[in-house]
Order: structure tokens, then C-alpha cells, then sequence
């Protein structure tokens, strides 16, 4: 990369230019995106700081320009996209030169805030941060449930890793056995390369597994990878969980939870539609999660924040007092067990229609 600049004194104006000719707007395995970074030291020093971001007490400002912001940001206001806060909302700006106009720079961070920096390698997830040697991808479990969307975004992440030589792990603590006898890799139709397991394996009994290929499991052994834990060969947990995965296996019990599950999430949106609350309802049937005071599910955490808490917990405390216990965290999903029947569901619409009736009387 070639720099020029030109100074008065007070301002300084940078001219960046490069031999690749071909606009790589998003990094991806194998190729760098177009984008550059200058820093400044904070003291001006012949001993200048290390270039890597500067050095124990040799602090530098870092200014920072990447193609793929300004191309979105040159097509929202040609009213071609979405403006640059929802498309990247990861990004934040460290120092930017617009720092002796104050409503420039408010304008900026408007834009770019809050978080830090935006880009992702992998690029399969619209919501992740950085991506990293080793980094796990965060799936956003608070986002609105598409489940062919979502088998969509991890099938082009099963292709990534197998590319790239990249291990794909499930994190199925909460999903496993919940959604699918065989779990989310069964449910979205996926295979992963390590996956991690809990309490749900063995119906609750304190007990936790991990699985894999025999390329990724081989490496544990003495002399190799350890592995121990609290409950390893705990044989009470370990015969609950034979039981429990032989009775999925033999009888429909998620399809039954999924099936009690669908009429509960039909009754509380029906209650809250017909109560004039604005709502929405994320999520599988048999794990599913509910936000007050929005119109449209939320895509991700952030989004999930603007929910109503105060109202979903005015709510859930009625439903308490009417014997029906619910999580008063909005972020919980509502579980369901095979041992809710049909009457544990109208029994707790019932009550939820009371609560809400008694919340909007407030």
C-alpha cells in the first residue's frame, strides 16, 4: 500500500492506493477486504510505537476506512439499502477525523455506534463480530426463528469450515434432544464436526456429553487430550440417560411436546392480540420465547431490548399468583416436558388471558 498526504497545520488529508484492482468489499478465507488503518501516536516521539496498535505506554489514535462501509453507506443514501447502523450493528468508530466538528462526529457515531469493530470472515451470519482463529460464532439465540433460513445460514457454514479445515461445533445445551431425537444437527439437517451436550440428555439427571467424528474425538486420551469432569461416569445420570434416549428413540415424544407447544404459543398470541398488545412470538414450538411491545420479532438482542420488560414481568408476576410459574426474564424460553398435557396448556392460557386482563386494568 502506497500513502500520500497533505497537511496546513491543522488538517491532514490521506490518499491510499494499492495494486490489486479488484473490489473485495468483504473479507473471506483466502482474501483480504479493502480497508486501511492509520495510526498516530498520542506524544510525539522519535521512538515511535510498535505499529500493531501501539505499545505499553506509547498510546496511538487509529483511524479507520473500510470499502464495504462506504459502499453501503453510498447506496442508502441513493436509497439502495438499509442505512450502515442496521447492516453492520457491530461497529463503532475508535477516532475518526471528524473529531474538531462536533455534530459531524455525532452524526458518525449515530451511524456506526455501538459496539466495535464490524467484518466478519466467514461472512455467513449477519449479526456476528469479528471472526478469529478459534472463534466460535455466535448463532443469536434471541433472534427471530426461520427455520429454513437457519439451516440455510449453517449448511453455507458446514461448506466454510469443510473448506477451510475448520472444526463446526454445536453448542446444544439448550436444543439438543428438544428439537429433533438426533438434535439440531437432525432438525436442520447438518452434520457437526464436535458437539456439546446437557441435562437434557439424560431428562434432567446432572449429566452433560460431548460428540464428534472420530478424526476431532480420537485426540482424547492419556497422553493426548484430557478430559474429566464432576459427574464423569456418574452411573445414576449415565442410566438416565440411556432410558431417556431409548424412549425418544421408541415413542413421538418431541413430536408431541412441538404439537402442545404450537397451541400454547397460539393461545398466548391470540390472548395478547385480542388484549391490544403488541407482540411477538420466536422460536420452535417446543422452546419458544415471547417480547411485549414490539410489532415485529427481533432479529437480534439489541433489538430484543426495545421489548417491553417491565409489562412481560407485570404479566408473568400474575401468572405466579395464579400458579402457573413463568420466567420473569423475557430472554427465558418457555420449556416444554412431555409431562405438560393438554390440560396443563388450557390451564395456563387460562390463567394468562387472567393476567393480561388484570395488567391492562392497571
Amino acid at each position: 500500500m502506497r500513502a500520500r498526504a497533505l497537511h496546513n497545520g491543522d488538517w491532514v488529508v490521506f490518499r491510499l492506493e494499492w495494486d490489486d484492482a479488484t473490489q473485495d468489499l468483504i473479507p473471506h478465507p483466502g482474501k483480504s477486504a479493502d480497508a486501511a488503518a492509520i495510526q498516530f501516536p498520542l506524544t510525539q516521539t522519535a521512538d515511535v510505537p510498535s505499529p500493531a496498535m501501539g505499545e505499553r505506554g506509547k498510546g496511538v489514535r487509529i483511524w479507520y476506512w473500510k470499502s464495504v462501509w462506504q459502499d453501503d453507506e453510498e447506496r442508502k443514501r441513493a436509497g439502495k439499502g438499509d442505512r450502515i447502523a442496521t447492516l453492520y450493528p457491530n461497529a463503532a468508530p475508535d477516532h475518526y477525523p471528524y473529531q474538531a466538528n462536533p455534530a459531524a462526529r455525532e452524526e458518525m457515531e449515530k451511524r456506526y455506534a455501538p459496539a466495535r469493530a464490524a467484518g466478519n470472515p466467514v461472512l455467513v451470519h449477519p449479526n456476528a463480530g469479528p471472526a478469529a482463529d478459534s472463534a466460535l460464532v455466535d448463532s443469536g439465540r434471541s433472534a427471530h426463528f426461520d427455520r429454513l433460513a437457519y439451516a440455510d445460514w449453517l449448511k453455507r457454514l458446514r461448506q466454510v469450515c469443510s473448506e477451510c479445515g475448520i472444526v463446526l461445533i454445536f453448542d446444544e445445551v439448550f436444543v439438543g434432544f428438544r428439537l429433533a431425537p438426533g438434535g439440531a444437527q437432525e432438525y436442520f439437517g447438518v452434520r457437526a464436526d464436535l458437539t456439546t451436550y446437557a441435562k437434557s440428555i439424560a431428562n434432567g439427571f446432572p449429566l452433560a456429553a460431548i460428540a464428534g467424528t472420530e478424526d476431532v474425538m480420537s485426540v482424547v486420551g492419556p497422553g493426548s487430550v484430557a478430559h474429566g469432569g464432576t459427574y464423569t461416569g456418574n452411573m445414576p445420570g449415565t442410566a438416565a440417560a440411556d432410558a431417556t434416549l431409548e424412549i425418544l428413540e421408541k415413542q413421538d415424544i418431541i413430536g408431541s411436546i412441538a404439537e402442545r407447544g404450537q397451541k400454547l404459543q397460539a393461545g398466548i398470541d391470540r390472548i395478547l392480540s385480542d388484549a391490544g398488545i403488541a407482540h411477538a412470538l420466536m422460536g420452535p414450538p417446543q422452546m419458544f420465547g415471547c417480547v411485549l411491545g414490539v410489532d415485529a420479532p427481533p432479529r437480534d438482542y439489541r433489538e430484543a431490548l426495545n421489548s417491553d420488560h417491565a409489562l412481560y414481568e407485570h404479566i408473568m408476576s400474575e401468572l405466579i399468583e395464579r400458579v402457573v410459574m413463568a420466567e420473569m426474564d423475557f430472554r427465558e424460553p418457555w420449556f416444554l416436558c412431555y409431562e405438560h398435557s393438554q390440560a396443563d396448556i388450557d390451564e395456563t392460557l387460562n390463567a394468562f388471558a387472567d393476567a393480561v386482563r388484570v395488567v391492562k386494568k392497571r
